[in-house]
């Protein structure tokens, strides 16, 4: 789901299992739903490409993820605005050409906090009742090529939270064989800057991301990198992804800072179409692994898996997470439910 690789019209509402915008360096793989089945919140995407319409100049995509919280006090809202300047060209490298601008809001940060981690925060001197943080961007993404069997794209963001911490990235990706899929970015992160500060953990994190924007703790300066590597097949309806990353040597002494160790996300989702009726999408997000045998641990773990089965315009979903608690990533918690939805189209 990128404006440069999409469908030129996109709509869903309801649960948003994995909303990236642009790039990925603010929101990547965001989701509304880790608080099912006890919580369902009804969020909403719209993309829409002006390729639809014979214009390729521009393009928006936009998000927000609790549709009756945003009419009235509001919650997490996005959207990117991407132009291509060279889209009335006929030249395969240049009219595919994009810069963009990203912006992200949290109006609510402390939205699903705990009393421990409220009370946390007002004892450091952070404002809990009217908290916001937002996120904004500037991208590029250039395909160098695009070819049936092989692509290389190259892509680079600068991303501020507050305007007060500042993070920059420059990366490559592409397509070999036609079915493997790499990526490899470098990051440069600012003091108390977090890339992909919109990620799938998210809304079990947000008001601890909140508090070190706010200074109750301190992140310095460093670089870190990202390798993906992952197979796709029946045109993208059946795809498998690892992604790794961490810091160039060690963020700090602390060897019980997750930023010191690498953090895995690995994927596996197959479409309707490749299985008559059937559909399913897993990911297995773990962070500080400090060995091989801490990949396959529990704490700091977060999993989500869902089970589709459509009939007609039904579609009726199981649904299991296993996540960490805000203040607690060693003891996980685990949920289970079915989920009744229906697909227009």
């Amino acid at each position: 789901r990128y404006g440069y690789s999409g469908d030129p019209l996109y709509f869903r509402f309801g649960s948003l299992p994995n909303t990236t915008l642009g790039n990925g360096f603010i929101m990547n793989r965001y989701t509304n739903t880790l608080f099912l089945p006890e919580t369902r919140i009804f969020g909403l995407e719209f993309d829409l490409d002006g390729r639809l319409f014979d214009f390729p100049y521009l393009g928006i995509e936009t998000i927000f993820s609790d549709v009756a919280k945003w009419v009235s006090t509001g919650d997490i809202i996005g959207t990117r605005l991407y132009g291509r300047p060279f889209g009335g060209l006929d030249v395969p490298v240049l009219k595919d050409f994009q810069i963009g601008t990203s912006f992200v809001t949290d109006l609510d940060p402390f939205r699903f906090a705990n009393s421990n981690t409220l009370l946390q925060a007002q004892s450091s001197g952070v404002e809990t009742d009217n908290a916001r943080v937002w996120a904004l961007g500037w991208d590029i993404y250039q395909p160098i090529v695009n070819k049936e069997k092989i692509t290389f794209d190259v892509f680079g963001d600068v991303v501020t939270l507050n305007m007060d911490s500042w993070g920059e990235m420059i990366g490559f990706k592409g397509l070999i064989i036609q079915h493997i899929t790499y990526m490899f970015q470098t990051r440069f992160i600012g003091e108390n800057f977090m890339p992909v500060y919109f990620d799938g953990a998210y809304d079990i994190s947000r008001a601890q991301k909140y508090m070190i924007l706010n200074d109750t703790t301190t992140s310095p300066f460093y670089v870190s990198w990202l390798f993906s590597i992952g197979a796709t097949f029946f045109d993208n309806n059946l795809v498998f992804n690892f992604t790794m990353d961490g810091p160039f040597g060690e963020v700090d002494d602390d060897p019980t800072n997750y930023l010191n160790h690498p953090h895995l996300l690995a994927i596996f989702y197959m479409n309707p179409g490749v299985i008559p009726v059937l559909s399913f999408s897993t990911s297995y997000d773990k962070k500080m692994i400090q060995s091989f045998r801490d990949i396959f641990e529990s704490d700091n773990l977060l999993i989500n898996a869902r089970i589709n089965a459509q009939i007609s315009a039904a579609v009726i979903s199981f649904i299991h997470t296993v996540r960490y608690n805000e203040n607690n990533w060693s003891e996980p918690e685990i949920q289970s439910g079915l989920e009744v939805s229906v697909q227009f189209f």
